[in-house]
């Protein structure tokens, strides 16, 4: 059956001002002085997670509802964190062994990548199962983790591997690239079976969103125009607006509808 995608470019940013405007707003803000906060990211419990600047280095900070709480680990240089609902947390930091995948499981910090390689890009879903990417000589390839163990899923050969996303099924969805035929594509992986996405004559290198139905949402540029793509897996269709530069940052959600901001030549919207 064909599924129908509803999107939203330009009514998103009106949708959630129209909705604070006719509920009773409060803005907190959370005190951690003496440093530079960036990056927040927000579970639906409430509890956030960010990266902070101390003028010496770079850490996670974890705000539970009432105090916020610094992930420590000294010398290393930490980022991007990630948070599910269960306020787990995952983040990608650099030390002395290279840049590795960092978890907080709710008591204790494990880095929980092979230190031999580096490892980029930890996304982690509400069942607790993370996922990255690393990036070595031999090639770049997609890890999971779950239940204490990391394992690499199954790639094909001559692909490059980046930016993966997952889930909460733990469905995956990443950016891949074959040397042999100079050709980016999307690929899922359902926990047994990897799927090519084949989109013919174009680029497909921008990092994919993929909902609880296993529906994926990206940018696509075909030579001359970037347009944002969904599909099922069984279908691809293109959600096309003229005259409008759509790149960045699609996002789809389990009814189907989707999001973005896309540049018309005169504003960014």
């Amino acid at each position: 059956m064909k599924k129908r995608f509803v999107f939203s470019a330009v009514c998103a940013l009106a949708a959630l001002i129209s909705w604070n405007a006719n509920a009773q707003t409060t803005i907190t803000p959370i005190p951690n002085p003496g440093c530079n906060d960036t990056l927040p990211m927000i579970n639906d419990n409430g509890e956030m997670v960010w990266a902070s600047y101390d003028g010496v280095e770079w850490d996670i900070f974890y705000f539970d509802g009432q105090s916020v709480t610094r992930l420590l680990t000294p010398g290393c240089f930490d980022r991007f964190p990630q948070i599910n609902n269960s306020g787990q947390i995952v983040w990608e930091g650099f030390d002395s062994l290279g840049w590795g995948i960092y978890y907080f499981d709710g008591l204790n910090i494990l880095r929980i990548s092979d230190p031999t390689v580096m490892s980029f890009g930890p996304k982690i879903n509400n069942s607790n199962v993370i996922v990255w990417y690393t990036s070595g000589r031999t090639g770049s390839f997609i890890f999971t983790y779950r239940d204490g163990f990391a394992a690499q899923i199954p790639s094909t050969p001559g692909y490059v591997n980046i930016n993966p996303q997952i889930n909460d099924n733990g469905d995956i969805a990443w950016v891949g690239y074959t040397y042999f035929d100079n050709d980016w594509d999307i690929f899922t992986f359902d926990g047994t079976t990897i799927n090519r996405i084949e989109h013919l004559g174009f680029l497909d290198n921008m990092p994919p969103s993929i909902n609880n139905n296993g529906d994926v949402s990206w940018a696509s540029y075909n030579g001359t125009d970037w347009d944002i793509v969904v599909s099922d897996g069984n279908s691809i269709t293109t959600l096309t607006t003229p005259e409008c530069y759509d790149r960045v940052t699609p996002q789809i959600n389990d009814a189907g509808q989707v999001t973005w901001s896309g540049f018309d030549g005169t504003d960014w919207e």
